[in-house]
């Protein structure tokens, strides 16, 4: 049995060192606990939830599983949209380029200088 594949809505199966993250969506809440949701799209934090991970990639070399939250290098990613609506949004990487495993509870802020 193969525990690197994940049923998934996104067809898609990574080859070679790839890893296919669902990135999180930014959510913006008010004081009061109410979500704002507007039409534009704030930069992406690089952070995702991993849906597969290609089959050519050893086990042994891996320190993430599929459901794992990651933090991930920005770099020459793959941007993949799913459907006309564009509602959950996937990025494709090299295993190389997922840097930390995050617990639910961690928050990343980008800082620009």
């Amino acid at each position: 049995m193969n525990n690197h594949r994940t049923t998934s809505s996104c067809g898609l199966n990574p080859a070679g060192t790839k890893v296919l993250i669902r990135l999180e969506q930014a959510e913006q809440k008010t004081a009061s606990g109410l979500i704002l949701v507007t039409k534009e799209e704030p930069e992406q934090q690089p952070i995702g939830i991993v849906e597969k991970i290609s089959a050519e990639i050893p086990k042994d070399r891996l320190c993430f599983k599929v459901g794992d939250r990651v933090l991930f290098e920005k770099g020459l990613n793959y941007d993949i949209h799913e459907g006309a609506e564009d509602t959950v949004k996937y990025t494709l990487v090299s295993y190389y380029d997922v840097i930390a495993v995050l617990d639910e509870k961690t928050v990343i802020e980008t800082i620009n200088k």
